[in-house]
């Protein structure tokens, strides 16, 4: 049986450095990244074809050792591959990089353990939660690698995240919502992302910067749009744009964190069309959220891994 982690490394950063691994195994570390390519080279079959029946935009279908990946043509105006429509087609290719996950990785294409884990396994649902988690990291990092993140990186506007971000989402053919996690995750300074659904409630939890443990305050979880943030007022006016509030307390944010008070933060927001919105915020000790990025962390300022 063929182990599930042999070198005991952390369960996000395992799919991301298996992402990184099979790119420079097929010298593939170009943008846009070619995930079909990637399928041609490693002799995984892979269709496009509609599926009525499947609400996913990709899906593997596996037989024993058989691995099939199907991309999916439903709401698509190409049968024979990726939508012209720019949103669809972002949608397909992370979906797509989401199966090459379970292709590629050891543990996901063994047939015979993920039945076991998955239907003889008592913690069976949190096992395929975590397994879906896994080929979404591995996702991110094969369509968004770190390699050449980090020269995007050294010219990045802080001011205007949300903007820079959407510039990235372009380039990479990615969505800005994959962009701006990517972004958050190597932020060198405490930050978080939230996406909002329409009904102002976060499906799920927030995305942190790796320095954001240093504040010691909690990550947010299962959150409502705070009353007074910048989103909440986003979603109240149909008609406002992306903008920017600076220095507002913490405790709009973490209501109940007495910590919070010694904090403040900088808010970005935008609606993404009738999906919800998207949020980031950067968390500082100083009044001057900019001198802040440039005094307490300067040192970082080449260190933009996880």
């Amino acid at each position: 049986m063929k182990p599930l982690n042999p070198d005991f490394v952390n369960l996000a950063e395992m799919p991301r450095q298996a992402a990184l691994r099979l790119l420079q195994e097929c010298d593939a570390m170009r943008i846009p990244i070619d995930p079909v390519a990637l399928c041609t080279m490693n002799d995984w079959p892979l269709y496009f074809m509609r599926l009525d029946n499947e609400k996913r935009a990709a899906t593997t279908l596996m037989d024993g050792d058989s691995i099939q990946i199907v991309v999916n043509t439903k709401h698509s105006d190409n049968e024979e591959g990726f939508s012209s429509d720019s949103s669809l087609r972002r949608r397909q290719r992370f979906s797509l990089g989401h199966e090459i996950a379970h292709a590629w990785l050891n543990s996901h294409n063994d047939f015979g353990l993920q039945k076991q884990l998955m239907t003889e396994n008592p913690h069976g649902v949190r096992y395929q939660l975590m397994r879906e988690s896994q080929a979404n990291e591995f996702a991110s990092e094969l369509l968004m690698p770190q390699p050449l993140m980090e020269e995007r990186m050294k010219t990045f506007r802080w001011d205007n995240v949300i903007e820079e971000a959407a510039l990235l989402a372009e380039e990479f053919d990615v969505s800005l919502t994959v962009a701006l996690r990517r972004v958050t995750g190597m932020a060198s300074f405490p930050a978080l992302m939230f996406y909002f659904g329409s009904h102002r409630e976060a499906p799920q939890g927030a995305i942190p910067s790796k320095y954001f443990s240093d504040t010691e305050l909690p990550k947010p979880s299962g959150v409502s749009m705070p009353n007074g943030s910048l989103v909440a007022r986003l979603a109240a006016d149909p008609q406002s744009r992306v903008s920017t509030i600076r220095n507002v307390s913490a405790s709009v944010w973490f209501p109940q964190n007495k910590k919070a008070q010694g904090f403040k933060v900088q808010e970005w927001a935008k609606r993404i069309g009738e999906k919800g919105f998207l949020v980031f915020i950067s968390i500082s000790e100083d009044e001057d959220w900019s001198g802040s990025q440039t005094k307490k962390y300067a040192d970082d300022d080449d260190d933009w891994g996880y």
